[in-house]
């Protein structure tokens, strides 16, 4: 009986720092609004700002390329050649590859 009573004036004196305690570890945790979600979130959108970038750097690039089509017809036929690999009539094309992976798993280094 008499351990029981000093756990109890343990407990009631030291009130206040278990609270402190619960509550860090709520919030560090268990609510939805945790640190760890939080940072869950941060991440995700330090991703999603970086893919913001890359989407917008692709975008000025593909409108000057635009408008460079529009000025220039011949541009169309440079892009159908270097991208797409089309030929004149009576043409031979030749690919070199600078390194990469094979079609048997093989690497060429740079």
């Amino acid at each position: 009986m008499n351990r029981m009573l000093n756990t109890l004036r343990f407990l009631r004196r030291h009130v206040g720092i278990f609270l402190l305690l619960f509550f860090l570890v709520y919030v560090a945790f268990l609510d939805s609004n945790s640190i760890w979600s939080r940072h869950y979130v941060w991440q995700h959108t330090d991703e999603l700002r970086s893919e913001i970038k890359d989407y917008a750097r692709r975008y000025t690039e593909d409108s000057l390329q635009l408008e460079e089509v529009k000025r220039d017809k011949r541009f169309i036929e440079q892009i159908a050649r270097e991208r797409y690999f089309m030929t004149r009539p009576g043409e031979d094309l030749f690919v070199i590859e600078e390194g990469g992976r094979h079609n048997d798993g093989s690497v060429t280094p740079q």
